[in-house]
């Protein structure tokens, strides 16, 4: 697992573009554009995809993604993901408890904030950071 993970680090950061734009101080995002999502289909992330068919118009915040993009990740990334995900190997053989969690992921019973969720709101207060610097954050 250690060295799947690092081939998987290996190709990613082999593939990644950086853009810098005009009066950034902190530069660096984690998806190919300037506003991009963590989906993290390789943790929970493939239960989300009945989401992207109203993403751009769901109340709280919407997200705009281009319909080739969720297209691709309906019919290619989702598929390969579906029985290769943390959740998945998780349950499996007992697919009713996996079924359980999937529904409960999807009806937002409750939330969990962990690194499967794809929570990504815990920032450093970068104002201060900048002020002080690393060391003395």
């Amino acid at each position: 697992m250690v060295i799947r993970k690092a081939k998987a680090l290996c190709h990613i950061l082999g593939h990644k573009s950086v853009h810098i734009y005009p009066d950034e101080l902190i530069a660096g995002n984690i998806g190919s554009r300037r506003i991009s999502a963590l989906i993290q289909p390789e943790l929970a992330g493939v239960f989300m995809s009945e989401e992207l068919l109203w993403i751009d118009k769901r109340k709280t915040t919407p997200f705009q993604i281009p319909w080739a993009d969720r297209l691709k990740l309906l019919f290619k990334v989702f598929p390969y993901w579906l029985t290769r995900n943390l959740a998945f190997r998780s349950f499996y053989p007992h697919i009713f408890k996996l079924i359980r969690y999937a529904a409960d992921q999807l009806n937002a019973k409750y939330y969990l904030i962990h690194e499967a969720g794809g929570i990504g709101h815990f920032l450093p207060n970068y104002e201060k950071m900048l002020k002080l610097g690393v060391r003395d954050f």
